[in-house]
């Protein structure tokens, strides 16, 4: 989940009044295939309503811990996304970073881990 939206809920302690933060990919299931492939299907949830996936590549993208995906900014069609980490002691953050066309970060959103299981294939 966004970890925005996480850290706003402990805050307000009212996932009503924290809605707000969804906007956008408000949280993405991983589930890596157990073929060596070079890419996997990734779920996603849109504003915390629609479920659709992308494509991660295992291609290393404007960063070193970052890998290119096929999620589309639906506004602007040159504008893309990476799928990032950051590992800070034993914790990893998972980034979703928006680049416009000059490969310029937009934004970057970051995700906390709240499930150790998966829904099975439907992030809506």
């Amino acid at each position: 989940m966004k970890s925005d939206y996480i850290n706003d809920v402990e805050k307000t302690r009212s996932p009503y009044e924290s809605h707000y933060k969804l906007k956008g990919v408000a949280s993405i299931a991983i589930a890596l295939p157990n073929d060596k492939g070079d890419s996997a299907r990734i779920g996603y949830s849109l504003n915390n309503h629609e479920g659709s996936d992308f494509v991660i590549y295992f291609k290393t993208g404007q960063m070193s811990t970052s890998l290119k995906t096929s999620l589309p900014d639906y506004d602007i069609k040159t504008n893309f996304y990476e799928l990032g980490y950051k590992v800070k002691n034993q914790d990893t953050t998972l980034i979703l970073y928006h680049y416009n066309k000059n490969r310029e970060i937009i934004n970057a959103v970051k995700f906390t881990k709240v499930l150790n299981s998966l829904p099975l294939d439907d992030m809506g």
